[in-house]
């Protein structure tokens, strides 16, 4: 998701999204980078080949 931006490019997107977050959004990130989605997510369900292995 982020790894081909600039650190100033990942702080935009990730401003954008914080935005949405606390509008109500619900948003959909997809990435093995766990800091990311401990940032933004409220619920993070992880699948491992195709099997959800858990939700927390």
């Amino acid at each position: 998701a982020t790894s081909a931006l600039t650190a100033a490019d990942v702080e935009k997107v990730f401003s954008m999204l914080h935005r949405l977050r606390d509008e109500g959004m619900a948003i959909i990130y997809i990435s093995h980078r766990m800091p990311e989605i401990a940032e933004l997510a409220d619920t993070c369900t992880v699948y491992r080949n195709g099997s959800k292995v858990e939700t927390f």
